[in-house]
């Protein structure tokens, strides 16, 4: 039978309606302030050492003393109001923060996992800075399962967000790999590092690269793209990728505007074929850069990018989008920007860049070890993205009696059964 959460409904068999809506029988609710007293933290200490120091916003600090030694919650009070942060020992809760105190036995990552769920607002304070007012934290309510069903939830959550941080690392790990990477094919080429001393080396413009390989602009490796004003085809419709359309971490086209020509935007210009390099020339150092995807073939993209076409004949269409990724091309390129409040680059900037360029089989040795590394990261992140929904449903379940852990006991939780 499906349960409703609207407070006033009817509560299903084996549940009683509550303030904070349906909830099992057998659990309470109670004031956050019954359970917990919100102290008031403290200005940071002068002399740093390493206790972490966490405001509304998080560690942002280290001192050589502790203002709370035993398992707290802090909550934000001003700024990010109602931010909620578990440390993992000892720490100092500033002046912008709450921490709780216990009155009572209770599992703390339980209390914190609710309190993420719904969140403290200062939403209603009448300055332009959010705050929260001791009185308003514990008034909080909250459910309050048994102390081993709190537990055995707080399991579960926790073994999903150690998942969440393992792929964190995974990922960190993944991009470092690939950054090293980089250096090393866009220095040596396509060998293994035990070989790499083995390369004959030449000095350029834009430091070491093997002594067969030429440097060249960037313009040299690609061909002419032109441009289009849609607004001479009201009535044709068209997909058009802005700057805001790409990821900068994943380097990826994430979306586009369906528009017709006679509503077009004004930078809505450029021509873009399937495997193009698009080039945000606005903040280069953001690294807006992606590969333009299938679907997109014979459509608009902004005048804000340059974009990048392969000549066939001389480049590989996946090696010049690794080529123009690379840090050091951006960094040389953004040295380049001109203006404070709209810092950008012309098109001639980007494609006067030089790069280097070998032939064109070890570019495409170079652009498959690459794009082996960025599918491992991609996977990652699709994994990390899925355990977060995963842990999204799972606090919401658990948290509103759902989904049931009553029979587990402290021993099974702990060995994930």
């Amino acid at each position: 039978m499906a349960i409703e959460t609207e407070v006033g409904l009817e509560a299903p068999e084996g549940f009683k309606q509550t303030e904070i809506g349906p909830l099992p029988t057998e659990w309470a609710t109670v004031r956050l302030g019954d359970i917990a007293t919100a102290r008031y933290g403290k200005a940071k200490p002068p002399s740093s050492g390493n206790v972490p120091v966490i405001g509304s916003g998080g560690v942002y600090a280290w001192a050589d003393q502790c203002l709370v030694e035993f398992q707290t919650v802090i909550i934000g009070r001003k700024g990010t109001a109602g931010e909620i942060w578990v440390p993992k020992g000892p720490c100092w809760p500033s002046d912008t923060t709450f921490f709780l105190e216990w009155k009572t036995e209770v599992d703390v990552a339980f209390v914190a996992s609710y309190l993420r769920l719904h969140k403290p607002s200062g939403q209603h304070a009448k300055t332009t800075l959010p705050s929260l007012q001791k009185h308003q934290v514990e008034e909080i309510i909250v459910p309050l399962p048994p102390l081993y069903e709190q537990r055995a939830i707080a399991r579960v959550l926790s073994t999903i967000q150690r998942a969440i941080e393992a792929t964190d690392r995974v990922i960190a790990a993944a991009r470092q790999l690939k950054r090293s990477l980089m250096r090393h094919l866009f220095t040596y080429g396509p060998v293994p590092i035990a070989e790499a001393e083995r390369i004959p080396l030449k000095e350029t413009e834009i430091g070491p690269v093997p002594e067969h390989w030429e440097v060249v602009r960037l313009k040299d490796a690609a061909q002419k793209t032109s441009q289009v004003d849609p607004r001479r085809r009201p009535h044709q419709s068209f997909r058009y990728v802005d700057v805001s359309s790409v990821d900068n971490n994943r380097l990826r086209i994430m979306s586009y505007a369906s528009v017709d020509g006679s509503n077009a935007p004004s930078r809505a210009r450029k021509l873009v074929q399937t495997k193009d390099v698009i080039f945000a020339t606005v903040r280069p150092y953001l690294k807006r850069i992606a590969l333009v995807p299938p679907q997109l073939d014979g459509h608009i993209c902004s005048t804000a990018f340059c974009v990048v076409r392969a000549d066939p004949a001389r480049a590989d269409h996946d090696y010049l989008f690794f080529t123009v990724s690379e840090d050091m091309f951006v960094d040389r390129v953004a040295a380049r920007q001109h203006g404070t409040g709209y810092p950008a680059v012309t098109d001639s900037v980007v494609l006067g860049e030089a790069i280097p360029l070998p032939p064109v089989t070890e570019q495409r040795a170079i652009a498959w070890a690459l794009t082996r590394t960025a599918t491992k990261i991609e996977a990652e992140e699709k994994r990390k993205a899925a355990l977060k929904e995963l842990f999204r449903t799972m606090l919401h379940l658990l948290m509103t009696g759902r989904t049931r852990v009553k029979d587990w006991n402290t021993s099974s939780a702990e060995g994930g059964t």
